[in-house]
C-alpha cells in the first residue's frame, strides 16, 4: 500500500502543475489504497466535472476517462450512507450527463430511466436537494412528462423559498422563477429566458443564481444559441 502522505504531496504538486493525467492517476491510487475515504471520491468527481474538457488531448480521451471515473464513483457508493451517498449519486448523474452529451450512444448504458433513478435516490436521501429536483424536472420535461416536470420545478421553488434571506423580495423572485419554469415547459423558451434573466438582474443570492444559470444553459442549448450557453456556463463555473 502506497503511503498516503506521499500520495497527497504528489497530488498537490500535480494540481499545482495542472498535470491532469497525473492528478487522475493519483486520485485513482488514493481510492484504490484507501477505499473507505469519501473525500477521495468527491474530490475526483469535482475535479473531473470542472476539467473534463482538458482530457480531450489525452491518450484515454474524455469519454473513456469519464466512464472510468463513473465506475470509481459507483464503487464508493456501497461504502457511504446518508448525505455522503446522496452526493455520490448526484456526482454519478452529473458525470453521465456530460458523457451522454459527448456521445448519445451511452444512453444505451445509462438510460433516462437510470438517470431518473439516480436522482430519485438523491432526493430520497436528501429531500432538500434543489439541484436534484431541477435536474430531474429537466429530464421529465425532455421526455414529455410535463406534470412530473412541473411538480419537480414547483418543489424546487418551495425549497428556494425556504432558503430565502429576504422573504419579501424573494417572494417576487420565486414567483418569477415559477412563471419562467412554466413558460419553458409550455414551449415559450424565449419568454422563459427573459424572466430568468430578469431575476439575475436583481442581484439574487447564489442559490437562485445557480438555478437560473442552469435553466438558461438548458434553454439556450435547446435554442442552439451556443454563445449564450458559454456565457452562462462561465458564470455558473464562477459561483
Amino acid at each position: 500500500m502506497e503511503n498516503r502522505e506521499q500520495l497527497n504531496r504528489d497530488l498537490e504538486e500535480a494540481l499545482n502543475n495542472d498535470d491532469i493525467e497525473e492528478v487522475y492517476v493519483l486520485y485513482s491510487k488514493l481510492i484504490k489504497n484507501y477505499p473507505t475515504e469519501y473525500f477521495s471520491y468527491r474530490n475526483l468527481a469535482e475535479y473531473m466535472l470542472t476539467n473534463y474538457e482538458e482530457f480531450m488531448d489525452t491518450e484515454a480521451g474524455v469519454e473513456e476517462t469519464l466512464v472510468s471515473v463513473i465506475k470509481k464513483i459507483k464503487s464508493g457508493q456501497s461504502l457511504c450512507e446518508d448525505q455522503f451517498l446522496a452526493n455520490l449519486h448526484l456526482y454519478e448523474y452529473k458525470l453521465i450527463d456530460i458523457l451522454t452529451e459527448y456521445d448519445p450512444a451511452y444512453f444505451d448504458q445509462f438510460s433516462g430511466a437510470y438517470q431518473i433513478g439516480l436522482l430519485n435516490k438523491v432526493i430520497e436521501l436528501d429531500p432538500s436537494n434543489i439541484d436534484a429536483y431541477e435536474k430531474r424536472g429537466a429530464i421529465f420535461q425532455a421526455i414529455g412528462q410535463k406534470d412530473q416536470a412541473k411538480a419537480d420545478f414547483d418543489q424546487m421553488a418551495i425549497l428556494l423559498n425556504a432558503k430565502a434571506s429576504n422573504p419579501l423580495k424573494d417572494e417576487e423572485i420565486l414567483k418569477t422563477v415559477t412563471l419562467a419554469v412554466n413558460q419553458e415547459i409550455n414551449g415559450k423558451e424565449l419568454e422563459a429566458c427573459r424572466n430568468f434573466e430578469k431575476i439575475l438582474a436583481q442581484n439574487t443570492n447564489d442559490t437562485v443564481k445557480k438555478v437560473c444559470y442552469q435553466a438558461l444553459i438548458r434553454i439556450y442549448g435547446k435554442l442552439h444559441n451556443l454563445e449564450k450557453v458559454d456565457e452562462y456556463q462561465d458564470l455558473l463555473d464562477s459561483l
